[in-house]
């Protein structure tokens, strides 16, 4: 839902249209779909509140980037390496940057970055 309310806002206050797909499971991985709807943007975002190590960003950079030059940027948001202080889900998330504020700050400038 953060991902959600943060294209709301980006569409609202910046005019920066997004799709937001929920990508409940890895396994099995449909292709086809992701493909098609990569198909058709330049800049590519996922958003996973795990590592993005072995993540979903993991498989789009390996199965679906990787030696192709679409031309296509790409900007994994996900819980950083390290240690991770003691807090609840909602503050470990805005630590993280995985909160819709954090969500939406990310995308704003990496949409405008040139």
């Amino acid at each position: 839902y953060s991902a959600l309310e943060a294209a709301d806002r980006l569409a609202k206050e910046d005019g920066i249209e997004t799709t937001v797909v929920n990508v409940r499971f890895l396994k099995p991985f449909d292709r086809e779909l992701i493909l098609s709807l990569l198909a058709g943007t330049d800049k590519i975002v996922t958003v996973e509140e795990g590592s993005a190590c072995g993540g979903f960003a993991s498989v789009i950079q390996r199965e679906l980037l990787q030696g192709r030059d679409r031309g296509q940027e790409f900007l994994a948001l996900a819980v950083g390496e390290g240690s991770l202080p003691l807090a609840s889900r909602n503050e470990l998330l805005a630590h993280c940057g995985l909160d819709a504020a954090g969500i939406y700050r990310s995308v704003r400038e990496f949409v405008q970055h040139k």
